[in-house]
């Protein structure tokens, strides 16, 4: 059978050679068709009857895969703004500093956006473009492109770029991704999450080439890991490869890359036609974006979102104090104990998570309530609103075969069906084995069924599962893919889809169009099945994430680690991170060393979480769960709770850096070289970070000296400005590098001189009553300024402009302090606010005045429920503090000192 399988091959070799030449498309199908069934002939001679029918089976398709090859014309598309195209290379100015490249054998481009291109039609300043017989060349205030003409898809001669930078002005070619990405098998699924990488292979902190940016997620890591590449690199260049993402079509709709096809020898397609895996004579197609940026960081982060889209502002309460507990807490758990308490102890409450207890017929992945535990869902959810609190809830993406909404979601999805999960351990191992005196025995049972998100007949019917969950009053989702192995399509593989991106970004969709401004809670830039993460990266994910680091262990390594965590992932535009605050878990899965909870550990966690995005205290069930203040004691307790109301009182601050995020593509945790870029030591500082514009947050992350109780902390303070502690008042000159030392009650924070720094008074929420008696801290000795911005706290007006911003300046020579009038509107803006004012490090007052008005001394200095204008100076600290009267917020008003 061989020789006569080999003599029909031969006969279509040579009738393909023979009519290879120009001739009309009818002649193609003619002669196509002729030696098509000669193919036909040679495969299944040799072939079993299995093999044949699968054969048959692809031979409609392979007749229009000819017919669309031979068909094809020349097919140039390409009509984005500031388009050039050059042979079957096309180049996009985007910005100065931000151009796209892209090569298309058959000019078929590529407009459509993906999830890192978003938006590419962008008008950018002016640039100029020249030609030579044999060159193209794009030049900007940025950047020089030079592309040989004609030459072929891109490599490292006919594509040069040259960085405009004043102290590193490169030339350098893209670097293109291999077609092939597998991950390592120990990256995926639960081996993933069992893997915990060994702190020695961190190489921070990062001093030469890219600064680092991101990682999926820190689950079952007890310090600190290598850190992926992100935007930012002491190069001052970086480029994305994004040949091989997914388009995106519509709100629940990708699809992959089309096939570009080469037009030569078209006899090389009929000898693989029948053979549906093979992509028959496959063109090059490249398409990547550029960063060109030199030392300013901040111009990149800027076309990074200019690319990608902005930040969406997540609701004002996710700034305040957030609780989650893997726990079966129960109806009257919350309303008899955990909300009492939180009151009673005044700490505030601003999100409830509920976690995946909650859920039946099984904990880890049912679709219905757990009534045993919430008798009665939407009134127990509807008074936790009552309460002033936001709720949000543990999701996992699978669902069992035992759930009630099993069938009609079979239906739903119909011939696309479900597929068995194969982590059958971890399915268990979620909702039984922990704890199995609380579960019926069959709730162990059964193989959980998963999802393809690639499909919309599974995106719908696992969206429509949350109905239930959004009627009853959820506000938004915690996303914990952790052990089920849903899929996006197994394009993970080949490095086109990140899964928790597409998924976060589905329940963006989702919130959105229900006026919510609510952000998934997810691991990001990987899925199930690339553990760790490598590509496609997290590029997008800004748009609908806020990052869940993982199922961290309680460590002081971790916990040191964190604090470069932040403000890494700056560097791929993500302002939101949230860490398990305290840990989740004091041991590996396996193991049973640690028994006993660390409390200094615990005050340092809220420590520095106080100055994070997110702070969300939570625990596994497990041995050293606590992470309330009252469950401790002491100053233990008392420290913890102290640190709990002050994140409360930052929520102006954090609310209008968030915003500036949003502005700007600036995240909140700011790297030390987004600001001073040319100083070393903004490098090599990298446990340290600006949170905003204002506050420079240096968190304890080592155990405090045995004999003294202090803790010490190497600061770096950045030149040209002193820096004044927050809690102390003490000064430090710029320039210099610290061994500061503090108590447990302190942490080192430090205002710029000049800072402006709006708090709130306590409330139990931050909802919970108007701000009409803002507090601003003045830190002197510069002058400074700060753009307080305000609206309505939730919903989308915000997008419409409907918001308002007041300019509050210091006037270091004249001891003023300038509050403009609040320009914008919103939904319930206030039309006269008092102001509350410490002024540190300042001298006793000869008078102070408020718009000419004079105040009087008072008797001691203002709290929270003070309404008496006046002043009080408290001569040993050296704090003066001053209490206005009620004022108009549409007339600028001025306080001199």
């Amino acid at each position: 059978m061989k020789y006569i399988k080999g003599a029909l091959l031969s006969i279509a070799a040579f009738a393909t050679k023979a009519f290879a030449g120009p001739i009309s498309f009818l002649a193609y199908l003619v002669v196509g068709g002729v030696i098509f069934g000669l193919l036909i002939v040679a495969e299944f001679v040799s072939f079993p009857a299995e093999a044949i029918k699968d054969r048959a089976q692809a031979f409609p398709g392979a007749i229009a895969r000819v017919f669309e090859y031979t068909g094809r014309v020349d097919n140039t598309t390409g009509t984005d703004v500031n388009s050039h195209i050059v042979g079957q290379a096309r180049f996009q100015v985007l910005t100065s500093g931000l151009v796209r490249v892209e090569y298309a054998e058959d000019k078929d481009f590529e407009d459509r956006p993906t999830m890192l291109a978003f938006n590419r039609n962008i008008t950018p300043p002016p640039y100029n473009v020249s030609e030579t017989e044999t060159t193209f060349t794009i030049t900007t205030s940025k950047l020089t492109l030079t592309y040989t003409k004609n030459s072929g898809a891109f490599n490292d001669e006919n594509l040069k770029i040259t960085v405009h930078d004043a102290d590193n002005q490169a030339t350098v070619s893209p670097t293109w991704l291999s077609k092939k990405y597998q991950p390592q098998l120990s990256d995926r699924g639960w081996l993933g999450y069992l893997n915990t990488r060994p702190p020695e292979v961190d190489t921070a902190p990062a001093t030469q080439g890219n600064l680092g940016g991101w990682y999926r997620s820190l689950d079952s890591q007890s310090g600190a890991v290598p850190l992926h590449d992100g935007l930012l690199s002491r190069d001052g260049y970086y480029f994305i490869d994004d040949s091989r993402s997914a388009v995106l079509v519509d709100n629940i709709t990708y699809q992959a890359r089309p096939f570009h096809t080469a037009k030569r020898n078209p006899g090389q397609l009929l000898t693989s036609a029948l053979n549906p895996n093979t992509k028959l004579l496959e063109g090059a197609y490249q398409d990547g974006y550029f960063f060109a940026y030199g030392t300013d960081y901040k111009a990149a982060l800027m076309d990074y979102r200019t690319l990608s889209g902005s930040v969406p502002l997540l609701p004002r309460k996710a700034f305040g104090v957030w609780y989650s507990k893997w726990f079966p807490y129960t109806d009257s758990d919350y309303r008899n104990e955990l909300f009492p308490t939180f009151r009673e102890e005044q700490v505030p409450l601003d999100v409830l998570v509920i976690d995946t207890d909650a859920k039946a017929p099984l904990a880890w992945n049912g679709w219905n309530w757990n009534t045993d535990l919430l008798p009665d869902p939407q009134d127990t959810i509807s008074w936790m609103h009552g309460q002033g609190v936001d709720v949000l809830f543990n999701i996992h993406p699978s669902i069992a075969r035992t759930d009630p909404k099993y069938a009609s979601t079979v239906r739903k999805v119909g011939k696309d069906r479900l597929n068995r999960g194969a982590s059958t351990y971890f399915a268990s191992w979620g909702f039984g084995v922990i704890d199995p005196d609380s579960r019926q025995p069959e709730n162990i049972t059964g193989v959980p069924y998963v999802f393809n998100f690639e499909k919309p007949s599974h995106v719908q019917a696992f969206m429509d599962l949350h109905d239930e969950f959004e009627r009853d009053g959820i506000d938004g989702f915690w996303i914990d893919w952790c052990c089920d192995d849903a899929s996006v399509g197994g394009n993970i593989y080949t490095g086109e889809f990140a899964g928790d991106i597409w998924l976060n970004q589905i329940y963006a969709q989702r919130n959105f169009a229900r006026g919510s401004r609510w952000l998934t809670l997810g691991r990001s830039g990987g899925s199930f099945q690339d553990w760790h993460g490598n590509r496609p990266g997290p590029w997008g994910a800004h748009r609908s994430t806020i990052h869940f680091t993982g199922d961290t262990l309680a460590t002081w390594e971790m916990l040191d680690f964190q604090a470069r965590f932040a403000a890494a992932e700056g560097g791929v535009g993500m302002p939101y991170v949230s860490h398990d605050v305290g840990g989740f878990q004091l041991n590996k899965l396996f193991g049973n060393d640690v028994t006993e909870y660390d409390e200094q550990l615990y005050v340092r966690w809220v420590q520095l979480a106080a100055f994070q995005p997110i702070l969300r205290l939570h625990a596994s069930n497990t041995v050293g769960s606590e992470r309330l203040p009252w469950e401790f004691e002491g100053q233990i307790k008392a420290v913890s709770a102290d640190f709990l109301r002050l994140r409360s009182a930052l929520i102006p601050y954090l609310y209008s850096t968030a915003r500036e995020s949003h502005d700007t593509g600036l995240p909140m945790v700011r790297a030390m070289y987004l600001d001073w870029p040319q100083q070393e030591a903004a490098y090599t500082y990298d446990r340290q970070y600006m949170l905003g514009s204002q506050l420079l947050v240096a968190p304890i992350g080592t155990p405090a000296d045995e004999a003294t109780g202090l803790a010490s902390k190497k600061v770096w303070f950045p030149p040209n400005s002193q820096w004044v502690d927050i809690f102390t008042g003490q000064v430090y000159a710029g320039g210099t590098q610290v061994t500061v030392q503090v108590p447990l009650e302190r942490i080192p924070v430090f205002a710029k001189a000049g800072a402006i720094l709006p708090l709130a008074p306590y409330m139990d929420y931050s909802e919970q009553k108007p701000l009409n008696n803002l507090k601003l801290s003045v830190f002197t000795g510069q002058n400074g300024a700060y753009s307080l911005y305000e609206d309505d706290g939730a919903g989308l007006d915000y997008l419409q402009n409907k918001f308002a911003r007041t300019s509050l300046s210091y006037n270091s020579t004249n001891k003023e302090l300038s509050i403009s009038a609040s320009i914008g509107t919103f939904n319930k803006k206030l039309t006269q606010r008092a102001y509350q004012l410490k002024v540190v490090n300042a001298n006793l007052p000869s008078s102070v005045t408020v718009s000419g008005v004079n105040l009087s001394a008072l008797s001691a200095a203002p709290n929270d429920s003070s309404t008496t204008p006046g002043w009080y100076y408290d001569a040993a600290a050296r704090v003066l503090y001053i209490q206005t009267a009620q004022l108009s917020t549409n007339i600028g008003q001025v306080v001199r000192f």
